[in-house]
């Protein structure tokens, strides 16, 4: 009897586990269009004792920049994060560039934090032009000298997989990521641009398939075992 009820619980946990796998591929499947998303995977990993359980991994790869018509769009081209602070005081790191200002003028992201140190623009500036350094400049008219309004950073990690995403495509430091290290003399940030999402669909419909097939296959195994246990029962009784 204890070994059905052992099969039994291991391919029921084996099964919830694949369900919860599956719910991060539909994360993905909903985030596929999500500014700077970095897709999510749950890697199975198989106990001694026939339990799986899964490590969750996020895909730190850079997705294609898309061009926008917005001079405060920002693509990061290549590795590092752009600090935020929230309204809270909370410092967050973000590849998410697309910005707008609020009503004093401050760049900021669009769902309200700061972006760097506190960036002020006159909303009234004929152009504004963003170098590849992060340099913010305005121009009060277009042929007048620039005028600098401050710099939008960049930071990188030691282990970017290692960062934590709290919602909004917003990430804090951990353990594992280690500080945030500012980069200097940096020449990875591209205006009129945002990054896509690094979702890969295929990849991703693929995936979905092999887990619904392997789903079934416990489930089969689960009625299997389960009809055993009872015919086991009636003949014992």
């Amino acid at each position: 009897m204890a070994n059905f009820q052992g099969i039994i619980r291991k391919s029921t946990s084996n099964a919830l586990t694949q369900f919860e796998k599956l719910g991060y591929h539909s994360q993905n499947f909903a985030n596929m269009n999500t500014t700077a998303y970095k897709s999510v995977s749950f890697e199975e990993i198989m106990t001694v004792e026939g339990y799986t359980r899964g490590a969750l991994r996020t895909n730190t790869a850079q997705g294609g920049i898309q061009r926008t018509q917005n001079p405060l769009d920002v693509a990061v081209n290549g590795a590092g994060y752009i600090p935020i602070t929230s309204v809270e005081g909370n410092i967050y790191y973000t590849r998410d560039g697309h910005f707008t200002t609020d009503k004093e003028g401050y760049i900021k992201t669009l769902s309200g934090d700061l972006v760097g140190g506190g960036i002020k623009i006159d909303p009234n500036s004929a152009r504004i032009e963003i170098k590849n350094n992060g340099d913010v400049y305005t121009y009060k008219t277009k042929t007048s000298t620039p005028e600098y309004q401050g710099t939008i950073p960049l930071v990188t990690f030691n282990n970017p997989e290692g960062l934590k995403e709290v919602g909004g495509n917003r990430y804090t430091t951990t353990e594992e990521s280690g500080e945030a290290m500012l980069e200097k003399d940096t020449k990875k940030i591209a205006q009129y641009g945002t990054e896509r999402s690094n979702v890969d669909m295929f990849r991703e419909v693929t995936d979905v398939l092999r887990v619904n097939a392997q789903m079934t296959a416990q489930t089969k195994l689960i009625q299997a075992i389960d009809s055993l246990y009872e015919k086991s029962i009636q003949i014992g009784s």
